[in-house]
């Protein structure tokens, strides 16, 4: 799977949050199998990157955390 994410900055400066996001995220599409068919919750994880790759490869649900 290609990642590829349009970044910006948010208003305090920070960027670390989608590197975070694309490191766990390509990790998990490395690691299939430790969420495979298992229900999947997805706190505070850059934008819900990792939850997206997690149900495109086979999480039976994702339930993201939202903060707004």
């Amino acid at each position: 799977m290609s990642i590829v994410i349009v970044g910006f900055i948010w208003p305090n400066g920070s960027r670390c949050r989608w590197n975070a996001a694309i490191a766990f995220a390509s990790y998990l599409d490395r690691n299939e199998g430790i969420y495979a068919s298992k229900n999947v919750l997805e706190l505070g994880a850059g934008g819900g990157l990792p939850g997206i790759v997690a149900s495109l490869n086979g999480a039976r649900r994702v339930s993201p955390e939202s903060s707004t």
